[in-house]
């Protein structure tokens, strides 16, 4: 079973053990209250799950490398990422949405990406926002922001840093380099705001684009239903 605890630092993630996996929940940042627990433990879940089942993994040959030798990048050194079928569909589906609708979702995001946390919430169309207060009547100005950086970092996660924000490009360029370049970081969160998707439901995301909103749910499904038969 994976263990679950209140952040006794800061930051949510989920860290992969042999013994016994955890997943850490930032219960400063994230409450019931605010409207944002449930999605971030969807989200570190959806990490446990693709570790766990084997849908997106690491080259044998590179356990246990430390990230302090050859920088794989820099050196040109790339191995395709490991993962299902399944993922590699829905993810190759998502790249092709968000090239042949670029100028829609620059109209959403932002053309620019925000390089600081400060920054994000500059970066969304005030006429946009103001546009979705109206129609989600009740709706809080931090489960807005927390909707919304769902569907910025899963385009993040698909254009690897080209558009959108959430997670930082450091988070992103240290974990592609103990992953040898081979993409696995991009993956794994476009599979973990897909749970949350599933698992919690985004209307924001959903209202924004239907298109990979759904595709991220049938994707959920796909897995679950063929790790449900091998069992």
């Amino acid at each position: 079973p994976t263990r679950v605890r209140k952040g006794v630092r800061k930051g949510s993630f989920y860290r992969h053990d042999e013994t016994q996996p955890l997943v850490q929940i930032d219960s400063k940042r994230h409450t019931v209250e605010a409207g944002t627990m449930k999605r971030v433990l969807t989200h570190e879940f959806g990490h446990a799950a693709h570790d766990q089942n084997g849908w997106l993994t690491q080259n044998p040959e590179l356990i246990g490398f430390d990230g302090r030798g050859t920088d794989p990048v820099k050196n040109g050194i790339y191995r395709p990422v490991q993962a299902n079928p399944i993922v590699l569909k829905y993810y190759g589906r998502a790249q092709k949405h968000i090239k042949e609708e670029k100028k829609a979702f620059e109209g959403i995001l932002g053309k620019k990406r925000a390089i600081t946390q400060e920054e994000h919430p500059a970066i969304v169309s005030k006429k946009v926002k103001d546009q979705l207060k109206k129609e989600f009547i009740g709706i809080t100005n931090t489960q807005l922001d927390d909707d919304f950086v769902g569907l910025a970092d899963h385009v993040q996660s698909v254009t690897k840093g080209g558009m959108g924000w959430g997670h930082s490009l450091a988070y992103y360029k240290k974990s592609n380099k103990y992953s040898m370049g081979n993409d696995y970081p991009y993956h794994a969160e476009f599979i973990a705001h897909a749970f949350e998707n599933y698992f919690n439901g985004n209307e924001i995301f959903k209202k924004l684009s239907p298109v990979l909103y759904q595709d991220s749910i049938d994707m959920v499904q796909e897995l679950i239903d063929e790790t449900r038969k091998s069992l």
